[in-house]
This record gives C-alpha cells, sequence and structure tokens, in this order.
C-alpha cells in the first residue's frame, strides 16, 4: 500500500521543544526580528541572527517541518543541474560563477552548523552527476561544467552514471552530501530554542506596518509583533512589495520511494532532459531504497496531475526495477525569470527582507541566503552575491523577457478562466472522483465530489487575489495557478500566499 507522505516524514517527525513555544503572550509584545516560515531557509536565518545575540521569533502557518523542505530529493550540492548554464543565459557568466561559489560556501555552512550543534541528521558525503540522454543537451552540460570550475565545484566531465540509463554526456562533481531533512530540521529548531528562539506554530503573519522606529505585524491570532526586522523565508511571500507575484513562478514535482531489488544499480542523479528526474539513495529497514523526484508541472496548469505522478511511477520501474512504491508526495518549488534566487530588500522598507525563488535547489541556496540576510540585519559587509539575488534587481541582461512571459501567463489565467467559467457546462452532476469548476448566478463554484459520494463545494475564487483554482486530482486539493496558493476540497489553506479559506458554499437543507 502507497502511503501518501514523504519518506522523510515517515521516519522521523519534526518538533519544537516546548519551552520553546511562549503560552503567554500579550496581545501587543515584541522581539528583534520575526521570521516567516520555519522551513530551511527559515531555521538557518533565525540561528544566524541568534547567534549574534539577536531574541528572534519564527512563526510558520502550518505544522513545523511539514513543508518543501521535507519533500524533495534532499541533496546538499552545490552543483544544481545546469542551473548555471541557465542563469549564464539570463543573468551573464559573473552572476552565474558567483551563483555557484554562493551555494559551495552555503554547503560549507551547513557541513559546519550540523558538526557545531552535533546535529544527527545521517550527513553522509556523496558524488552527485548531472546528466543528458539527448545529443541537444550536451551543449549546456558543457558551460556548466566550465563554470562550475569557475566557481570551485570540483566538477569532472563524462563520468560513468551510476544508474542504468543512456546519456550522451555525463557531469561528475566530488564533494557533495545527502542528510535526513527531518533530522536536519529537527536539530536546527533544538540549536535555535538553546539560543532562545521563540517559535509560533499554526500562525500566519498577515500585515506589516512600517513605523519610524519599528515595525508592527499583524498575526492571525490578533496578536501584534513589534519588531526591528521582518524576514518572509516561506516561499511566496505574503507581501507583494517587490512584483514577487508577478517574478515567481510556482511549480510543482512529485516523489516517490520504494526498496530496491536486490543488485538494483542506483545513485544520486539528476537530469537536465525534460521530463527531469532525480535521485538518491537512502539506507531503511536494513536495504537501500530509491527516491525518485520529477514530472514538474506549474501550479493549476499543465493537465491532470496524476499522469505526471503515473510517468515518474512508471520509469521507476522500468529503469530500477522498484515494483513496490511505498511512498508517494508531492513538493512546491518557485522559480525566477533569471533563475537567481531573490533575497534581500522586499521593497521601499529596508526592514522587511525575504528569501525565496530558489528553483527546487532549497538546502546550500538557505545558506548563502541566510548570509545575505545576516549582514542586511546586523549591517556587516554585504556577501558577494548579494546585489545579485537582490529582489529590487532590473539590470541584469536577459532577464526581461522572462519577467514579461511570466506576466502574461498568470495574466491569462487571471481572465482565461473567468470566460471559460462562463461558458463551461450547466451540468453540475459529479461522479464519484470528479471534479468542475463554473458559474453560478452570482457567484463560481468549484465541485468535488469525494470517493464517498459526498460533494463538497466552495467558492472558485483564490482568497489571495481572486484567480480561479483548478483541480489537483493527485493530491486531491484546488490550486491557484497564478500565485501557487493550494487549498482543500472544502477550502482549507494547504498552502500560501493565501491565508484566508475559500468561502464554503453551504449544503441545502433537506
Amino acid at each position: 500500500m502507497t502511503a501518501a507522505t514523504s519518506i522523510w516524514l515517515a521516519d522521523c517527525q519534526p518538533t519544537v521543544p516546548r519551552s520553546a513555544i511562549p503560552t503567554d503572550r500579550s496581545p501587543v509584545w515584541g522581539t528583534d526580528v520575526l521570521v516567516v516560515g520555519a522551513g530551511i531557509t527559515g531555521l538557518l536565518v533565525a540561528l544566524n541572527l541568534a547567534e549574534s545575540g539577536m531574541k528572534v521569533t519564527v512563526v510558520d502557518a502550518g505544522s513545523f517541518g511539514d513543508n518543501t523542505s521535507t519533500h524533495s530529493t534532499v541533496k546538499l550540492t552545490a552543483a544544481h543541474g545546469t542551473t548555471l548554464a541557465s542563469i549564464a543565459s539570463r543573468a551573464g557568466a559573473e552572476a552565474a560563477v558567483r551563483y555557484g561559489a554562493a551555494n559551495a560556501i552555503g554547503l560549507q555552512r551547513l557541513r559546519e552548523t550540523i558538526g557545531r550543534y552535533n546535529i544527527a541528521c545521517d550527513l553522509t558525503d556523496d558524488v552527485h552527476f548531472v546528466y543528458t540522454a539527448r545529443e541537444e543537451g550536451r551543449a549546456d552540460l558543457v558551460e556548466t561544467a566550465r563554470l562550475s570550475t569557475l566557481a570551485g565545484i570540483p566538477t569532472l566531465a563524462d563520468g560513468e552514471l551510476p544508474i542504468p540509463v543512456d546519456a550522451v554526456s555525463v557531469l561528475r562533481h566530488e564533494g557533495q552530501a545527502l542528510v535526513q531533512p527531518a533530522a536536519l530540521l529537527n536539530g536546527l529548531t533544538s540549536a535555535c530554542a538553546a539560543l532562545g528562539v521563540w517559535f509560533l506554530p499554526t500562525l500566519s503573519a498577515l500585515t506589516v506596518e512600517s513605523e519610524e522606529s519599528s515595525l508592527r505585524v499583524g498575526l492571525s491570532d490578533g496578536s501584534f509583533v513589534v519588531v526591528g526586522n521582518v524576514v518572509e523565508a516561506s516561499h511566496m511571500p505574503f507581501l507583494n512589495r517587490a512584483g514577487a507575484f508577478a517574478r515567481l513562478v510556482p511549480h510543482r514535482a512529485f516523489a516517490l520511494a520504494g526498496a530496491l531489488p536486490p543488485g538494483a544499480l542506483a545513485g544520486t542523479t539528476y537530469t537536465s532532459d525534460d521530463p527531469t528526474r532525480s535521485t538518491r539513495v537512502v539506507l531503511r529497514e536494513g536495504r537501500p531504497w530509491l527516491v525518485a523526484v520529477g514530472e514538474h508541472q506549474l501550479v493549476g496548469r499543465g493537465g491532470p496531475s496524476s499522469a505526471m505522478a503515473d510517468n515518474l511511477a512508471r520509469w521507476v520501474r522500468e529503469v530500477f526495477d522498484v515494483q513496490d512504491v511505498r511512498f508517494a508526495w508531492s513538493a512546491q518549488d518557485l522559480h525566477s525569470a533569471d533563475h537567481l534566487p531573490m533575497v534581500g530588500q522586499v521593497g521601499g522598507d529596508p526592514r522587511i527582507l525575504m528569501a525565496t525563488g530558489f528553483g527546487g535547489w532549497g538546502y546550500t541556496n538557505a545558506a548563502a541566503a541566510a548570509d545575505v540576510i545576516h549582514s542586511l540585519v546586523t549591517g556587516t559587509d554585504p556577501s558577494p552575491w548579494a546585489a545579485d539575488w537582490d529582489p529590487r534587481r532590473t539590470g541584469l541582461p536577459g532577464s526581461l523577457p522572462g519577467l514579461v512571459a511570466t506576466g502574461v501567463e498568470v495574466a491569462a489565467c487571471f481572465v482565461g478562466d473567468r470566460i471559460r467559467s462562463l461558458t463551461g457546462a450547466k451540468d453540475s452532476a459529479l461522479e464519484p472522483g470528479q471534479s468542475g469548476v463554473r458559474r453560478e448566478a452570482e457567484r463560481t463554484v468549484a465541485r468535488y465530489r469525494d470517493r464517498a459520494g459526498d460533494l463538497h463545494e466552495v467558492d472558485a475564487r483564490c482568497t489571495h487575489l481572486g484567480c480561479l483554482v483548478r483541480w489537483n486530482d493527485e493530491d486531491l486539493s484546488w490550486d491557484c495557478p497564478c500565485h501557487g496558493s493550494r487549498f482543500s476540497p472544502d477550502g482549507d489553506v494547504l498552502e500560501g500566499p493565501a491565508h484566508t479559506p475559500l468561502e464554503r458554499i453551504p449544503k441545502p437543507s433537506s
């Protein structure tokens, strides 16, 4: 039987020390820095600042650790597929080299942090491979090898691929690593708590008001926090002061895990081909298990999600002979138009900061981003890559076409869905497992009839900015194609930037 959960969470549940959760807060209280988001980025930001003697509070709208940080392949690597080549084509080779160097430093920072706090997270040295099976992909790997070498990432060309896949070009990256992510998050949380960091689970930050000497942040429990800085580390920011909503595209990828048969070849690999495939091995129950991630899809777009998940499962069966897939899940990442992260000042107020847009390579980027945030909050010398990653950047060569394309796609969803909802089928009868969105009277209704035959009806307008949601038949969720918010069949928020549930349609009285 396949469990709809991450293998990482099945083996380790992230927890927060009870002593780090304040039980008595007044309606208005204070902290030096409020970090929004308790994934790998938020925890590393909080730890860096707490090590400098600052009072830090972390809030998260969901359960700590139940997010993208524990729903990916999870590799500690500075070698991010062919990302360096993609950055060079949009932002220039120098920005690409600085990105690679930043992530090499981020990898080293993670190693040092794990060692300093004795975090038991199965840290393992590893070799990572990037490959293409298509002749047209060879040029990107050649450019990636050149840029990786300039960035100080140990790289060998034309290595032997450790999986049974034919490849025309392979890169071998030495000195990389693997971890158990949930255990790493637990260790970081404990380290933060020991330094006096407060944690507030199941709370959202709703508003930020700029005052002369401080910021006033409104939380979803009705309290207000007076802070010196706010750091948004929750993927899509809840504030749009740097045009983030128009500059970040939410992608969803599918993942699965199962025990490898005896003698099967497997390793840590990534293909730049479309569809992408990412693999690694983890020891579990005394034997090697394969973790595979792939089939990226724009959130709320691109056809049935279940077909994507089925494609990944078929590939795993054919290539690795994994017949018993025990875990299946999905994860969400944000991609910027120029493939560079967005880390730094959100808008006009230098006290409001963000860290996001890692394009699926969150761990080393998070460590590098924590350095940038630390320098901005403490006023120390900026990181060499800080200017490239500034969310307010506009002048990087090649970035404008991507920004325009992103805006056009969002506008098409916003307007096109309304036309379709007005002209859609009027028959509201749904069989078990079916869904539909159509206009009724003064509203557009999203319907899903579950396998038990119960009908779930909600207002189809996303509570973030009003785009119409679409059904995700793999995760059984309503997904917003504009900015990536996700909701349960009954409208509860699963993923932001929305923080208000979809309005439930009352069932008619019998």
